[in-house]
């Protein structure tokens, strides 16, 4: 192999693993966001279940 050959190769695996550690933040921001929006979804949903056993219990002390 030749000095060019092997400077060639280099640069097109550096090329690969450039590409791979892009599409590795873009993944890693894309599961942030999906983890803020399931955060949000979660303290949703126990809001309403909370207002849900208020409603109930309030309910039921009130019969």
């Amino acid at each position: 192999m030749t000095i060019d050959e092997f400077e060639q190769q280099f640069k097109a695996s550096l090329a690969i693993t450039l590409d791979h550690l892009q599409t590795m933040n873009l993944l890693m921001n894309q599961m942030e966001i999906q983890k803020a929006e399931t955060a949000e979804a979660l303290q949703s949903l126990t809001r309403v279940v909370e207002e849900f056993l208020d409603q109930e219990r309030e309910r039921n002390t009130s019969s």
